[in-house]
């Protein structure tokens, strides 16, 4: 199966901004302990954001979100920038209020960001080849859902992305998503896998809804119990000792809990109708696998 393995450090850049801003949904990416970490690394000024930008990106998210997927459309620093500052579904206060203060942020903080980035991607040389290599090794029993869909997959790994991956559905060619790049090979190898996996899932499951997915009428925690039920049919078939590892990993961060079986069946049921378009989905993907 091809896997293309991608590294960029504008694109890492904007994680590393964002996180430094709290937002008040499941897209947030705000995390002390980076900040602390990074601060001690790289040895910038401090990222700080006005706090009518903060109230005003979490206000109008629904339209400033896309900020988080707009750099994959891009090359470059410079070619993120023109494209943030003339993206047409932003209005003028969106603008004046939030994005150029972004663009400065991501200006002001490239140089010193981009010497970390670089050094840090040279000392992880011989760790990324392993990474990679694994990684493929883990995505590759589910290699029949990429051809089902006459898919190519492409992943980002990230310095600076925390918590949740990121999907890019519009790159029609591929399932793609940008995932935390796994610095403690051990720990956080299955948490790459998994969350690369139900970013590509997300790809494929979000159509069984058909509607427009959004944070405000709970259509997007829906949609991640989709997802969620997804990969676990699909790990239980293809992989069956990861199932284990999966329940830890949907266990409430930095809490030694373990998910059972039958309690994770109640903590992520959807309706009945979800159910059984779930059930016909899976059943059709595992039956393409004799094809």
């Amino acid at each position: 199966m091809n896997i293309d393995f991608i590294y960029q450090k504008h694109i890492d850049l904007v994680f590393h901004i964002l996180a430094h801003i709290k937002v008040s949904n499941p897209s947030d990416l705000f995390s002390e302990s980076y900040i602390k970490e990074m601060s001690a690394a790289i040895k910038d000024d401090e990222i700080s954001f006005p706090l009518s930008a903060v109230d005003y990106y979490n206000q109008n998210f629904y339209r400033l979100g896309i900020i988080n997927f707009l750099p994959f459309f891009s090359q470059n620093i410079e070619e993120l920038i023109q494209l943030l500052r003339n993206y047409n579904g932003f209005n003028e206060n969106d603008k004046e209020l939030f994005i150029y203060s972004f663009v400065d942020l991501l200006i002001k903080h490239s140089t010193k960001y981009f010497e970390f980035w670089d050094k840090q991607f040279d000392k992880e040389k011989s760790s990324r080849l392993l990474i990679e290599k694994t990684l493929r090794d883990k995505i590759n029993p589910y290699s029949f859902i990429f051809d089902y869909y006459k898919k190519s997959a492409k992943a980002w790994l990230s310095f600076s992305i925390t918590k949740n991956g990121r999907g890019i559905g519009e790159i029609s060619d591929s399932f793609s998503a940008a995932v935390p790049y796994p610095f403690v090979y051990d720990d956080n190898l299955y948490n790459t896998f998994f969350t690369l996996l139900h970013e590509y899932t997300h790809q494929f499951t979000d159509t069984i809804l058909n509607a427009d997915i959004n944070m405000e009428d709970g259509s997007h925690n829906l949609s991640e119990n989709i997802v969620i039920l997804t990969d676990y049919y699909l790990i239980k078939n293809i992989c069956k000792t990861d199932v284990t590892p999966y329940l830890f990993w949907l266990a409430p961060k930095g809490e030694e809990t373990y998910i059972n079986e039958d309690l994770f069946l109640e903590i992520f049921k959807v309706p009945e109708h979800i159910q059984q378009r779930i059930d016909k989905l899976v059943k059709q993907l595992l039956n393409s696998r004799a094809l």
